[in-house]
């Protein structure tokens, strides 16, 4: 089983890039043509523990400047990380279909 994203379809590997720019925009499928889309609302659920906690111990870290941007460097890296591993692809079609 490879890491990160995969076509529901075809099982072809989606680009990093479409983890994390235009997350709920359609994009196609480089092997198969299916029209995918990345759902806003996963990539929320993703992000918001990680900057939850970035935000808490941002204060305390404020005085310690190294500390402050190896915190932020760390935290940025974990977002990108976590939202490739396990953010999932949908075709548009059960995407329409799930708001309708």
């Amino acid at each position: 089983m490879p890491l990160g994203p995969t076509c529901p379809c075809c099982h072809a590997r989606v680009p990093f890039g479409r983890t994390q720019i235009e997350v709920g925009k359609a994009f196609v499928c480089r092997s198969c043509g299916t029209q995918l889309v990345m759902s806003r609302w996963q990539s929320f659920l993703i992000a918001f523990p990680i900057i939850a906690v970035y935000m808490i111990v941002r204060p305390a870290l404020r005085s310690m400047d190294l500390a402050f941007w190896l915190l932020s460097l760390v935290m940025v890296a974990a977002v990108a990380g976590v939202s490739w591993l396990f953010m999932k692809p949908r075709p548009v079609e059960s995407d329409k279909a799930e708001a309708g």
